[in-house]
Parts: C-alpha cells; structure tokens; sequence
C-alpha cells in the first residue's frame, strides 16, 4: 500500500517506512515495472528489495546509451542496468549481460525473457585474465551483490558454485562482435 502511494505521489519520506528486506522471507517474489520494463524480484534479497523499492540504479545511467550501440554489462546482478541499456540501444542495438553467479543468473534471465522487445543477451559466466574454472561464493544470502571469486577454496561459509571463465577478447572474437560501444 505504502508503494501504491508512493508512486501516485512522488513522497521519498514515505519509501523510509518501508520493512527492510530482511523482514521478507528468502522467496519472497514480487513483480514491478521500472522505467518501463518489467522484473521479478525477490524482495527477500537486498537487491530485489532495493529495486522493488525504488532504491535501486539511476535511469540516467542510460542516457550514456545510443540507438544501434552494442553494450556489455559484465556483472549484470538481476539486469536492472542490462535491460536499460537495452531499451536505449533500441532499435538496432544488442546488450550482452554477464553474469557468473548461477542464483542470479536464473533471476537475469527471468527478467530479460520478461522483456522480448529489448534486445539482451545473457551469459552465464565470469570474465577473466586466463580462461578455465573458478570457485564462487555467495557468503550471504540475502545480498547476492556479496559473490566473489576464489582461486582456492578457503574455510568460507555460504553457497559455492564452479564457474566458468572466459576472456573477454576471447568472446568478442568467437562471437563475432564487430565492436562494443
């Protein structure tokens, strides 16, 4: 409810009212549309709490995006900024969204299959200096944003994942981009 007024009024007071995303269950999923585009998040996780919430990236990041540009978004998270930026390189233009961590790459690729007229294209993996595999961990749950990347696996609480890793250069080639904007 306190959402609904929110955006018929435009109150940032009334955002501070809002339970933290730790009063949420894991799973909690909610849907909302931003900037004119469509996402489902699990308000129980910090990032899908901060953009159900209106806390979350600044639009005018998209303004550095131009009709027919080819865009990279190498840790795209749920695909907040990716599918921006896809919405601006509109008509003609392509977004390649990377992301390694396996749990928010099914919530990338909910919210892009959400938007079939945007033009985005996700990865499933990390990018680095040596292709190969890579240990990742997400230490918290309840903010995926936390992941990191180990060469060894250390005495570490939280969910590991094998990752694949690929190089940049590498994938530009194979892909055939003829270039990135």
């Amino acid at each position: 409810a306190l959402l609904a007024v929110y955006e018929r009024m435009r109150l940032p007071s009334l955002l501070k009212l809002l339970p933290a995303h730790y009063s949420y269950p894991l799973g909690t999923f909610r849907t909302c549309r931003r900037n004119g585009l469509r996402f489902q998040v699990d308000i129980g996780t910090r990032n899908g709490w901060m953009l159900y919430c209106h806390r979350s990236c600044n639009p005018e990041m998209a303004r550095y995006v131009r009709p027919g540009d080819q865009v990279l978004d190498i840790g795209a998270n749920q695909g907040e900024l990716a599918l921006l930026f896809a919405q601006a390189a509109a008509p003609g233009g392509k977004v390649v969204a990377f992301e390694p961590n396996p749990a928010m790459f099914g919530v990338l690729a909910r919210n892009i299959g959400l938007n079939p007229a945007v033009e985005c294209h996700a990865e499933p993996v990390a990018l680095g200096a040596s292709p190969g595999k890579v240990e990742m961990c997400q230490p918290d749950g309840r903010n995926p944003g936390t992941a990191t990347v180990h060469t060894d696996k250390v005495p570490y609480g939280g969910n590991w994942a094998t990752v694949e890793v690929l190089r940049l250069d590498d994938y530009v080639r194979t892909r055939g981009l003829a270039r990135i904007d």
